[in-house]
Order: C-alpha cells, then sequence, then structure tokens
C-alpha cells in the first residue's frame, strides 16, 4: 500500500500554490505558535493543502491566535494593506477595522456552534488607500481538531466577492425605479395590456383619470370599457394582438359614460405597440398616448396641440423592460436630472438633439448646465427654467432653437418635477415634442385670416358705396348750389349759405377719413374717444348703408366716461354688427345703438371700470347651438357668397385686443343684443366739431308758389331752401316721407313737392310720390337722388321726374316747372 505523499515528504502538504505557496514554504513559522511546519496537525497540513491547491478565493484561521493563511485567489481581494503582512498574522490585528462584523462570526464557529453563510453581505474594507464597500458570498467552516477546545481547531473560509454584481442588480433596480416614477409622472396616457383577453396589468394615473378612475388592474378592457365594443376600439385592439402590427391614431373620438349615466367625449391621439416574447410571439399590447379634448375644443381650425406621434413605439419591447423600451424608443426628447443637476436618464431622440444643437454627445453623470455652455444668454435662459423645475415647479412653454446648419426650430416643452414613491422630490425632468410644423401651419393659418379679413373689409366697403355715393351728392349739392346762388344773396344769407358748404367740406373729410380706416391695415391705433359723438355720427352712414326698412335709434347715457381704443376699428366692428343685425331683420326692423357707464366689473375675464356698448336689434334671434359658435373665425349660417363668418371673430377680437370683451344675448324670434365693454380711460377725447342743424328756410313771400321740401340731411336741406327761395318759392321743409304725409294730410296749401329718393323711415322718395298720386292727384312731385340710375326706372314707371344731384340752379328751376306745367303759366300770369 502507498502511504501519502505527506509522509515521504514532510512538506509536500505545501507543494504548488503559486505565490502564496512560495511565501507559505518560505515563512518563519517558527516565530509563530504554530512552530515548524512538519509538526502542524494534519488537520492544518490538509486545510493548508486544499487552500493552495484550489483556484477559488480561500482564507484559513487557525488556533486562538487565529493565525492566517490565503491563496494567490484570495491576496487579489485584499489590497496592499494586507497583503504580504496578513500571512501569519493573528486575525484581530490584521481585521480590526471589521472585527465586529466577522469576529462574532469566528467565534461562533471556533466554539463549534456550526458554520455559517453570507449571501451578498457588505463587509466593507480598506484597500489600496481607500475605504471600499465591498460585498461578499462567504461561508466560515470549522476544522474539526479533538484535541482542541471545543472541537475546532480552526476556521476555513471559502468566499467570493460579488461587488460588481450587488452594485450592478441595485443600479438595474434604481434605474427601474426612475423608469416607473417617469411612466407614473408622464404627462400623456400609458397602460400595459397582457394576452388575447387584453388584461390590465399596468395603468400609470394620467390612464386612471382617462377612465375616470375606475379600478382597472387584472380586468378585461370589455369589463372596464364596455363603450369600447360599439365604439370598435376592441376590434383595433384584437387586430393589433392579431397582426402584430402597431397602428396609430389622430383625434380619435371617444366616449365614457359616468356613474351618473351622463356620456363624456374625450377626443384621444395613441398607439397600440404589439409587445413580443423572445420568440416574436405577440404576449401583449402597450397603449400610449394623449388626450387633446382640450386643444380641439379650443379651435378647430388649429392644429391639435400635439401632432400624431410619427414613429411606433419599438417593434419589440421586452417583457422586463418595457418602460425603458417605451422611454427610449419614444418619438419625444425626454431628459432626466437628480437635484444636482447631475443627468440621471435620457433617451436616444434627446441625445441626438443635444448633439445637433451643442456639438457634443451627452453622457450619464454630467453636469447638464456646465454641458451646455455656449452662449451666456442661452445658458442663463435654460439655466432659469431648470431652476424651475428643480424647485418643485411644473409648467409648460415653447422655445424656438436654431439648430447648426438648419431652420430654426420650435418645441413644445414640458417640465416636471420628479418624485418618488413617497412624494419627496428626487429631480426633473422634461419631455419635448417637435412643433415646427404645427407653429407653421398657425402661421399659415394666421396670414389667411388677415386676408380674410381685408377681404371682409371690402365686403363692409360694399354695404357703405350706395350710402357713401349719396353722402358725397349732397355734399357736392350743398357746394355748387351754395356757389350759383351766393352771388344773389344778401350779406346775413350769403353767411349762412358759406357755413353750410363749410360744414359739407367738413363732413365729407369726415368720411374720407371713414373709408381709409376701414380700408387700411395697420395695428391698432388706440385714441381716447367720445362713443356717443363717435357712434352717434355714424347713424346717417348706417341708415344710408343699410335697407330703408331697418330704422337706426341711438341711446347713450348723458355721463358716458371716455374710452381708448382704434376709431377706424371701432366703426368697422359696429358696421360689421349693424350688418349681421340687418341680415337677421328680412322684413325690416329695429337697431339700438345704445351706451351705459359699467363701474367696477369684476368676474372671470373683466376687472375695473368700463363703458357697455350695445348693438341692438329686433331680429330672428340665434338659436342655443349655434350661439355657442358664433366666435369661432368662418363660422356662419349665412349662404356661400352671403358673409365670411369673420365679422363676430375679428369684433370679438378687437374686443380682446382694446383690454375689454365682446358679449352676446339672444332668443330665437325675440331679437339679439351685442355688449361691446371697452375699459374706460382718464384721457379726454380730443375736440370734436360742433354739428349746427340747419334751421328750416325761412318762408320768403313769392309769386311763384308754395313748395314743401322733403330732406333729412340739414346742410343740404338749408342750401336747397336757400336756392328754392332764390327762385322765388314759399319752402316748408320736413325730415321725412310720414312727416309730409301728415303735413299734407292737414293742409292743401302746397303747389309742388321737392323731394330726396333716400331718406330714414319705412317710406323712401319713390314710396313717397306714389302715396301723393293716390291721395292727391294733381299736386306735382319732383325727385332728386345720386342714385340716379337705381331711381330712374321706378320714378319713370309712375310718371315722376328724377333730378340729378348735384344740380344747378336752372336745372332745379327748370325741372320745378315742367313739374308744374300749366299751372305755372297760370300763377305766373
Amino acid at each position: 500500500m502507498t502511504e501519502p505523499s505527506m509522509s515521504k515528504h514532510p512538506l509536500a502538504f505545501l507543494e504548488g500554490g503559486g505565490e502564496m505557496g512560495r511565501r507559505t514554504r518560505e515563512f518563519d513559522w517558527d516565530s509563530t505558535v504554530l512552530g515548524r511546519a512538519e509538526s502542524w496537525p494534519d488537520q492544518l497540513k490538509t486545510a493548508v493543502r486544499l487552500l493552495l491547491s484550489t483556484g477559488h478565493p480561500m482564507f484559513l484561521w487557525w488556533g486562538p491566535q487565529l493565525i492566517q493563511f490565503y491563496n494567490d485567489a484570495y491576496r487579489r481581494s485584499i489590497g496592499s494593506e494586507r497583503h504580504p503582512s496578513a500571512l501569519g498574522q493573528p486575525g484581530r490585528e490584521c481585521w480590526e477595522e471589521i472585527w465586529d462584523i466577522i469576529g462574532p462570526q469566528i467565534e461562533q464557529v471556533m466554539q463549534g456552534r456550526g458554520a455559517t453563510w453570507n449571501e451578498n453581505a457588505l463587509v466593507p474594507i480598506t484597500r489600496n488607500g481607500v475605504r471600499e464597500d465591498v460585498y461578499w458570498t462567504y461561508s466560515y467552516s470549522p476544522i474539526d481538531l479533538p484535541e482542541a477546545e471545543h472541537g475546532v481547531g480552526g476556521v476555513l473560509v471559502v468566499c467570493t466577492e460579488t461587488s460588481d454584481k450587488v452594485i450592478a442588480e441595485r443600479n438595474h433596480l434604481a434605474e427601474r425605479d426612475r423608469m416607473k416614477e417617469l411612466f407614473e409622472q408622464a404627462p400623456g396616457f400609458m397602460a400595459m395590456l397582457r394576452g388575447p383577453e387584453h388584461v390590465y396589468e399596468m395603468a400609470n394615473p394620467a390612464y386612471l383619470r382617462l377612465t375616470g378612475d375606475r379600478p382597472v388592474l387584472g380586468r378585461r378592457v370589455i369589463d372596464v370599457f364596455p363603450e369600447v365594443v360599439q365604439q370598435g376600439y376592441l376590434d383595433l385592439l384584437n387586430q393589433v394582438y392579431q397582426e402584430g402590427k402597431a397602428v396609430n391614431s389622430s383625434s380619435a373620438r371617444f366616449e365614457i359614460t359616468g356613474p351618473d349615466g351622463t356620456t363624456r367625449e374625450h377626443y384621444l391621439n395613441f398607439v397600440y405597440q404589439p409587445v413580443t416574447d423572445a420568440q416574436g410571439r405577440v404576449t401583449g399590447i402597450f397603449v400610449e398616448g394623449f388626450d387633446v379634448t382640450e386643444a380641439r375644443v379650443d379651435s378647430e381650425v388649429v392644429r391639435e396641440l400635439y401632432l400624431t406621434l410619427e414613429q411606433r413605439v419599438a417593434d419589440a419591447v421586452a417583457q422586463r423592460n418595457i418602460l425603458a423600451d417605451v422611454v427610449e424608443f419614444s418619438d419625444a426628447y425626454i431628459l432626466v436630472i437628480d437635484l444636482e443637476y447631475k443627468v440621471a436618464a435620457f433617451n436616444r431622440a434627446y441625445a441626438d438633439l443635444f448633439e445637433q444643437v451643442y456639438g457634443q454627445r451627452l453622457k450619464l453623470g454630467d453636469h447638464l448646465l456646465e454641458a451646455i455652455g455656449g452662449d451666456p444668454e442661452r445658458s442663463a435662459r435654460i439655466r432659469a427654467h431648470w431652476e424651475r423645475a428643480v424647485g418643485g415647479e411644473d409648467f409648460h412653454l415653447v422655445e424656438s432653437v436654431q439648430i447648426p446648419g438648419k431652420a430654426t426650430h420650435y418645441y413644445d416643452v414640458r417640465f416636471n418635477a420628479l418624485r418618488d414613491r413617497s412624494a419627496s422630490q428626487v429631480g426633473a425632468f422634461v419631455v419635448v415634442y417637435d412643433v415646427t410644423e404645427r407653429m407653421a401651419e398657425q402661421a399659415r393659418l394666421a396670414e389667411a385670416e388677415e386676408r380674410v379679413r381685408q377681404a371682409q373689409k371690402i365686403e363692409a366697403l360694399g354695404q357703405l358705396t350706395g350710402g357713401v355715393a349719396h353722402d358725397f351728392n349732397n355734399l357736392l349739392m350743398v357746394i355748387s348750389g351754395g356757389l350759383e346762388v351766393m352771388d344773389s344773396l344778401a350779406p346775413a344769407r350769403r353767411e349762412r349759405v358759406i357755413e353750410g358748404m363749410r360744414q359739407a367740406v367738413e363732413r365729407g373729410a369726415g368720411l374720407s377719413r371713414q373709408l381709409l380706416a376701414f380700408s387700411r391695415r395697420h395695428p391698432l391705433r388706440p385714441e381716447a374717444i367720445d362713443l356717443a359723438d363717435r357712434v352717434g355720427g355714424m347713424r346717417e352712414m348706417l341708415e344710408r348703408s343699410l335697407r330703408g326698412d331697418i330704422q337706426v335709434q341711438v341711446d347713450f347715457a348723458a355721463d358716458l366716461w371716455p374710452v381708448e381704443v382704434d376709431p377706424g376699428q371701432l366703426e368697422l366692428v359696429i358696421l360689421n354688427l349693424a350688418v349681421n343685425a340687418r341680415d337677421a331683420m328680412p322684413n325690416g326692423g329695429r337697431i339700438t345703438l345704445g351706451g351705459r357707464n359699467a363701474p367696477a366689473l369684476n368676474d372671470e375675464e373683466l376687472f375695473g371700470d368700463y363703458v357697455e356698448l350695445s348693438i341692438a336689434d329686433t331680429g330672428t334671434g340665434i338659436l342655443p347651438e349655434v350661439l355657442s359658435r358664433v366666435f369661432e373665425p368662418f363660422f356662419t349660417t349665412k349662404e356661400i357668397g352671403k358673409g365670411s363668418g369673420l365679422g363676430l371673430a375679428q369684433a370679438h377680437g378687437f374686443a380682446r385686443s382694446s383690454r375689454g370683451a365682446l358679449r352676446i344675448q339672444s332668443e330665437p324670434q325675440h331679437g339679439t343684443t351685442v355688449f361691446l365693454y371697452l375699459p374706460r380711460t382718464d384721457k379726454l377725447p380730443a375736440g370734436q366739431p360742433e354739428r349746427h342743424a340747419s334751421a328750416v328756410a325761412a318762408e320768403l313771400p313769392s309769386p311763384r308758389g308754395s313748395l314743401l321740401l322733403v330732406e333729412d340731411d340739414n346742410e343740404v336741406a338749408a342750401l336747397t331752401s336757400e336756392m328754392l327761395a332764390a327762385l322765388g318759392y314759399r319752402v316748408t321743409r320736413v325730415e321725412n316721407a310720414d312727416a309730409a304725409l301728415q303735413l299734407l294730410a292737414s293742409s292743401s296749401a302746397f303747389d309742388l313737392v321737392f323731394s330726396d329718393v333716400m331718406m330714414p323711415g319705412q317710406l323712401d322718395g319713390i314710396d313717397l310720390s306714389q302715396e301723393i298720386r293716390r291721395l292727391h292727384s294733381g299736386l306735382p312731385v319732383v325727385l332728386t337722388t345720386g342714385h340716379v340710375e337705381a331711381a330712374r326706372q321706378k320714378a319713370e314707371a309712375i310718371g315722376v321726374q328724377v333730378l340729378p344731384k348735384p344740380y344747378r340752379l336752372k336745372d332745379l328751376d327748370a325741372a320745378l316747372e315742367k313739374a308744374r306745367g300749366p299751372a305755372a303759366d297760370r300763377s305766373m300770369a
């Protein structure tokens, strides 16, 4: 029988073992309590033999003093502070810094109370001059020695350093926690569905708000939302699950029924993304999107606040890393920082954008504000944004960014504070969307609205054309007639004619300014004005711009405060509102312009002292479903070509730009009142030219007879009376057809009637002629107008002569003489 090698060679158990085998053989063991190696107990020799011959890290304590042995694999873990000095050294002296951790475990083994086992245990040690958190998986096993106290001669340590693994797992869990927090705080809604029955595994708070806080986890979609069957969403989920292809939808209409039975309507931008396993089989569906209902309600003309998701979420989302993958492959740009402004997480889209803008690739751990660098002004602005977010504020803004070599891009930026499960803030994050195309679309829309607004001004001018022509002919009539009779008048009467001509010039200049204000394109130029004077001065223009069956009344408080607005834009608004009122009264009616002081208003829109300007009509009114949309640009109930749909929108915009408001009250068949609130001003209005009503021309004795003059314009009436007096007529003047008929009914002393065609009231000059023909046959009538072509056909049909404005004295004389005929000859005789 062969004897063991240790019996042949007393130190054979120390053979091999690399560096530590050599050091063990060369060590002066006589200087220790162990003495010469040849005399060691067999149990110690066997343990040392095992320690030196294995590649696994091992350590050995022996005897009451815990003399130490270790191998090459172990020496790589203890650093220069203990290698090679730990060999042969008593254990407590060597490991004093961690003796409170390992001492009790060693004592347990040495006292025969069994082995110990520790997995991924933290045992910090100093190595290479640095105190490190070191993690170990290790066992302390007894080495039996019958003659020793408690029967244990030493402790054999088998160990593995697991620091890298523990730190990696801890970082992975922390990253998952950050992703989870981001998922919970994301502004869009997210949910995870599992299996063909679409069972909810996850849903973030934004998704739960969309559901009305219905319980979802562990339940099927069809159980949570019975509504989805009829609306087609369940079929869409089945399609995605069966075909394995993602589906995107923009502004999809979704109705949900509340506990009280009411139905809420939502519009959603969302993506259904299939989730696959390692074999490529679909195992679930990831849902992500935004509720864009508010943006849609605000304006159907403007694009939704967020464009449809431009790319699908990752084609294959691993189940364990779903949150990280969603963030990584989203088309949003996402960045997370901690409270020290250190970069904690970002997705690939943000890294690419950062590199384009700042010329360097962002890395984890970078100090964000230092990485930005560059332009000091830009850096200060970005620092201010992040300071607000790190300070706990959630806010939203739109930023323009100049990317080198490219056009300016616009980004929708949402900053949010990042909080952990205990609601403590741990950082901040930003979600960014490229909205360049949306901003361009808004610019194009604004340009189109401006073009339509100018076209609408032209449309308004069309409403004015007839009245403007009539007004200018009246003015020319005053001036040309005055020039003709001036030389034949006495000085006192000549001065009255000159005054009438001067006022005609002032009215013409005012009318020209009004037209220029309507046609000019310029920003608002506010000035202090007296509403009663300004709006009251528009009455005549409105009466001529609207139909003859529309009456215009003015009712302003005597103590009305001044306001500060753009006068030209105000007149355009009033004209638009008056035209709307006219169209609402197809069979005629009344428009009332009113004004009153509205002190100390205090509501969601107005605060302070305002003046209330009202435009009321007696028309058909507005239906409730139409009333809610009247301020929408391009919305109109009129026939194509009858209106642009910008009248009320322009009026609303004017009110807002003037720091006021526009409101409407209306009931079907009971008329409409539009209230324009304008802020009071302490400034004094500029002086307005005084308006003097011309007195009725004095009756002068004349052999030519008595004439009834029907003319609503004071200046024209005064001048015409002078011309008629110069021709020898005795003149009585009234303002409209109703007054003329009343006077003729009570008196038969008139030989002739001379009337304007256009005048306020129910009857115009043509209607007056017909009534005189019916009630006072044989009484001659002569009409005058600046709209000769418009009136000639009707006048000729009833045999009435029309004298065009402006006319000369001899033309007036000839027309009157022709109308009188033989009666004139008898009068002359």
